[in-house]
Protein backbone atom coordinates (compact mmCIF):
# COMPACT_ATOMS: atom_id res chain seq x y z
CA UNK A 1 0.00 0.00 0.00
CA UNK A 2 1.30 3.08 -1.20
CA UNK A 3 0.41 6.45 0.98
CA UNK A 4 0.51 9.50 -1.12
CA UNK A 5 0.22 12.05 2.19
CA UNK A 6 -1.10 12.07 5.09
CA UNK A 7 -1.47 14.01 8.42
CA UNK A 8 -2.02 13.20 11.83
CA UNK A 9 -5.77 12.44 11.37
CA UNK A 10 -6.27 10.74 7.87
CA UNK A 11 -4.18 9.15 5.06
CA UNK A 12 -4.56 8.85 1.35
CA UNK A 13 -3.61 6.32 -0.97
CA UNK A 14 -4.42 4.55 -3.97
CA UNK A 15 -7.81 3.53 -3.68
CA UNK A 16 -8.03 -0.31 -4.14
CA UNK A 17 -10.41 -2.67 -4.47
CA UNK A 18 -11.33 -3.64 -0.51
CA UNK A 19 -11.94 0.20 0.01
CA UNK A 20 -14.65 -0.30 -2.50
CA UNK A 21 -16.12 -3.16 -0.32
CA UNK A 22 -16.09 -0.34 2.30
CA UNK A 23 -18.72 1.66 0.86
CA UNK A 24 -21.36 -0.74 2.04
CA UNK A 25 -20.01 0.52 5.65
CA UNK A 26 -20.83 4.15 4.86
CA UNK A 27 -24.24 6.06 5.94
CA UNK A 28 -26.99 7.06 3.83
CA UNK A 29 -27.32 11.15 2.99
CA UNK A 30 -30.65 11.99 4.51
CA UNK A 31 -30.12 15.00 2.09
CA UNK A 32 -32.39 13.90 -1.71
CA UNK A 33 -30.21 16.01 -3.41
CA UNK A 34 -27.36 13.70 -2.14
CA UNK A 35 -29.12 10.83 -2.76
CA UNK A 36 -26.72 9.97 -5.77
CA UNK A 37 -24.17 9.72 -3.05
CA UNK A 38 -25.45 6.79 -1.52
CA UNK A 39 -23.55 3.88 -1.07
CA UNK A 40 -23.71 2.43 2.26
CA UNK A 41 -26.54 0.13 0.36
CA UNK A 42 -24.20 -1.35 -2.34
CA UNK A 43 -23.93 -4.92 -2.83
CA UNK A 44 -20.82 -6.42 -3.26
CA UNK A 45 -21.53 -6.24 -6.94
CA UNK A 46 -22.03 -2.88 -7.00
CA UNK A 47 -18.64 -2.19 -5.21
CA UNK A 48 -16.59 -4.02 -7.55
CA UNK A 49 -18.73 -2.28 -10.69
CA UNK A 50 -17.95 1.20 -8.72
CA UNK A 51 -14.38 0.21 -8.48
CA UNK A 52 -14.13 -1.19 -11.98
CA UNK A 53 -15.39 2.20 -13.61
CA UNK A 54 -13.19 4.47 -11.33
CA UNK A 55 -10.25 1.95 -11.96
CA UNK A 56 -9.85 3.24 -15.82
CA UNK A 57 -7.78 4.96 -18.31
CA UNK A 58 -7.61 8.80 -17.45
CA UNK A 59 -9.13 8.54 -14.16
CA UNK A 60 -7.39 8.47 -10.59
CA UNK A 61 -9.16 7.85 -7.33
CA UNK A 62 -7.43 7.92 -3.51
CA UNK A 63 -8.72 6.41 -0.78
CA UNK A 64 -9.33 8.69 2.53
CA UNK A 65 -8.74 7.04 5.54
CA UNK A 66 -8.39 7.55 9.14
CA UNK A 67 -5.27 6.79 11.01
CA UNK A 68 -6.49 5.99 14.38
CA UNK A 69 -9.17 3.22 13.38
CA UNK A 70 -8.20 2.50 9.38
CA UNK A 71 -11.86 3.66 8.70
CA UNK A 72 -12.48 4.64 4.52
CA UNK A 73 -14.41 8.19 5.26
CA UNK A 74 -14.07 9.46 1.89
CA UNK A 75 -12.70 9.04 -1.50
CA UNK A 76 -11.41 11.78 -3.88
CA UNK A 77 -10.96 11.06 -7.74
CA UNK A 78 -9.33 12.94 -10.40
CA UNK A 79 -11.15 12.31 -13.82
CA UNK A 80 -10.09 13.51 -17.43
CA UNK A 81 -6.65 13.20 -16.26
CA UNK A 82 -4.26 14.53 -18.27
CA UNK A 83 -0.53 14.04 -17.85
CA UNK A 84 0.40 15.63 -20.87
CA UNK A 85 -1.65 18.77 -20.41
CA UNK A 86 -1.08 18.61 -16.69
CA UNK A 87 -4.57 19.12 -15.49
CA UNK A 88 -7.56 17.23 -14.42
CA UNK A 89 -11.02 17.52 -13.05
CA UNK A 90 -11.38 16.53 -9.17
CA UNK A 91 -14.38 14.67 -7.30
CA UNK A 92 -14.42 14.42 -3.93
CA UNK A 93 -17.17 11.98 -1.90
CA UNK A 94 -17.69 11.88 2.08
CA UNK A 95 -19.51 9.13 3.86
CA UNK A 96 -22.12 11.60 5.62
CA UNK A 97 -21.16 10.84 9.00
CA UNK A 98 -17.68 12.23 8.58
CA UNK A 99 -19.00 15.68 6.89
CA UNK A 100 -18.07 19.03 8.94
CA UNK A 101 -15.25 17.39 10.99
CA UNK A 102 -12.61 19.05 9.20
CA UNK A 103 -11.52 15.87 7.47
CA UNK A 104 -12.26 17.89 3.95
CA UNK A 105 -10.35 20.54 4.57
CA UNK A 106 -7.02 17.97 5.78
CA UNK A 107 -7.54 15.52 2.58
CA UNK A 108 -7.61 17.90 -0.02
CA UNK A 109 -4.39 20.04 1.05
CA UNK A 110 -2.99 16.52 1.12
CA UNK A 111 -4.04 15.78 -2.51
CA UNK A 112 -3.31 19.23 -3.60
CA UNK A 113 0.67 18.78 -2.47
CA UNK A 114 0.61 15.53 -3.98
CA UNK A 115 -0.83 16.85 -7.72
CA UNK A 116 1.24 20.19 -7.20
CA UNK A 117 4.51 18.91 -5.52
CA UNK A 118 4.55 15.11 -7.02
CA UNK A 119 2.57 14.78 -9.83
CA UNK A 120 3.61 18.26 -11.26
CA UNK A 121 0.03 18.81 -12.82
CA UNK A 122 -0.50 22.90 -13.29
CA UNK A 123 -4.31 23.19 -13.19
CA UNK A 124 -7.15 21.12 -11.06
CA UNK A 125 -10.65 22.05 -12.23
CA UNK A 126 -14.12 21.40 -10.82
CA UNK A 127 -17.98 21.69 -10.81
CA UNK A 128 -19.81 21.69 -8.10
CA UNK A 129 -23.97 22.40 -7.09
CA UNK A 130 -24.52 25.54 -6.36
CA UNK A 131 -26.76 24.40 -3.36
CA UNK A 132 -23.56 22.42 -2.17
CA UNK A 133 -22.26 25.56 0.42
CA UNK A 134 -20.64 23.43 2.27
CA UNK A 135 -18.32 22.04 -0.83
CA UNK A 136 -18.00 25.62 -2.59
CA UNK A 137 -16.75 27.45 1.13
CA UNK A 138 -13.99 24.41 1.49
CA UNK A 139 -13.08 25.08 -1.76
CA UNK A 140 -12.64 29.09 -1.47
CA UNK A 141 -10.78 28.03 1.27
CA UNK A 142 -8.14 25.79 -0.69
CA UNK A 143 -7.88 28.55 -3.27
CA UNK A 144 -10.11 27.24 -6.02
CA UNK A 145 -11.43 30.20 -7.93
CA UNK A 146 -14.71 30.72 -9.62
CA UNK A 147 -14.03 30.39 -13.68
CA UNK A 148 -17.66 29.99 -14.56
CA UNK A 149 -21.25 28.72 -14.67
CA UNK A 150 -22.98 26.01 -16.37
CA UNK A 151 -26.39 24.25 -15.67
CA UNK A 152 -26.58 20.18 -15.99
CA UNK A 153 -29.16 17.25 -16.05
CA UNK A 154 -29.38 16.50 -12.39
CA UNK A 155 -28.74 12.90 -11.24
CA UNK A 156 -32.39 12.50 -9.33
CA UNK A 157 -34.97 13.37 -11.10
CA UNK A 158 -37.19 12.39 -8.59
CA UNK A 159 -36.55 15.40 -6.11
CA UNK A 160 -39.01 18.49 -6.11
CA UNK A 161 -36.77 21.63 -7.66
CA UNK A 162 -36.57 24.91 -6.02
CA UNK A 163 -35.93 28.01 -8.50
CA UNK A 164 -33.11 28.95 -6.34
CA UNK A 165 -30.70 25.83 -7.49
CA UNK A 166 -32.70 24.32 -10.52
CA UNK A 167 -34.75 24.67 -13.30
CA UNK A 168 -37.01 22.59 -15.27
CA UNK A 169 -36.32 22.50 -18.74
CA UNK A 170 -38.19 20.03 -21.42
CA UNK A 171 -39.56 18.05 -18.23
CA UNK A 172 -36.12 17.22 -17.02
CA UNK A 173 -34.77 18.95 -13.86
CA UNK A 174 -31.27 20.71 -14.16
CA UNK A 175 -28.97 22.03 -11.52
CA UNK A 176 -27.07 25.40 -11.57
CA UNK A 177 -23.52 24.57 -11.29
CA UNK A 178 -20.50 26.70 -10.15
CA UNK A 179 -17.06 25.80 -12.27
CA UNK A 180 -14.08 26.17 -10.13
CA UNK A 181 -9.90 25.52 -11.00
CA UNK A 182 -6.96 26.74 -9.04
CA UNK A 183 -3.28 26.77 -10.63
CA UNK A 184 -0.36 25.59 -9.00
CA UNK A 185 1.38 29.40 -9.62
CA UNK A 186 -2.21 30.53 -7.73
CA UNK A 187 -3.93 32.81 -11.00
Amino acid sequence: MKIIGKDDKIYLKKLDLDDAYDLRKWSMNEDERLKGYNYGNFSQIDCEVWFMNVNIYRKRYFAVRKIDDDSFIAFIGLKNYNPILRKSELGIVFDPQYTSRGYGFKAMQILLDYYFEDLKFNELYLDVNNFNKRAISLYEKLGFKKCGDTIEIFENQEIYPDDKYFLMKNGKIYSFITKMKIRKDGR
